[in-house]
């Protein structure tokens, strides 16, 4: 009897040290990234879901329906204050954002036969935030002090993906810095957004 529980156990430990090194193979690490999604919406229930929460996403399909409307993306400013001001008439508890408005729009476009300034476009928004008063904010990583480690900190700037430039150094002594600053909405709850990248590159 002992004799097989000693064999049971030797053959675990084997066999667990034996899938820790495979699993430190580039080979078997890719199909563990590979397989995760599909894994996941195996296990996930939709119906336990939280119904109070909706996910609004910018993807191809509402990038192609606005082009006609706001030209090519990064849409304007404005699209993103009208779609505060419908959300705060529904009304939402809390609007967050993960994208990061970092600067001033210096376009120009037409919406609707009217000429917009990019100038223009960011005061709506920040009017927008203003008067809804629970919006969420992005803010990236860079911090203001010494820079104590290196390393880049993918995000999201107006709904694209890019390898954030400040991002890449953080700094001790202060906080985030806020994305809605520079165009003049500081003082609104901002919090720190990063996007991590798998080893699938996805």
């Amino acid at each position: 009897m002992r004799r097989r529980l000693l064999a049971g156990l030797l053959v675990g430990l084997a066999a667990a040290v034996i899938a820790a090194l495979l699993g430190l193979l580039p080979f078997f690490q890719t199909i563990e990234w590979k397989t995760y999604d599909v894994r996941i919406r195996q296990t996930a229930d939709p119906v336990s879901a939280r119904k109070d929460i909706v996910l609004v996403a910018i993807d191809e399909d509402s990038i192609e329906k606005l082009e006609p409307l706001f030209g090519r993306y990064p849409w304007p400013r404005v699209v993103h204050a009208q779609l505060v001001d419908y959300l705060s008439r529904a009304p939402a508890k809390v609007v967050a954002y993960d994208i990061l408005f970092g600067e001033r729009d210096l376009r120009s476009f037409a919406i609707g036969g009217s000429e917009w300034t990019g100038e223009e476009s960011d005061q709506a928004f920040a009017e927008a935030v203003a008067r809804a008063g629970n919006v969420v904010l992005a803010a990236d990583a860079s911090r203001e002090g010494p820079v104590t480690t290196a390393g880049p900190s993918p995000a999201v700037h107006d709904g694209l993906p890019r390898e954030a430039a400040h991002g890449k150094e953080h700094r001790d002594g202060g906080g985030p810095v806020g994305q809605g600053e520079s165009l003049g909405i500081a003082g609104q709850h901002q919090r720190r957004v990063e996007t991590a990248v798998g080893q699938d590159g996805v």
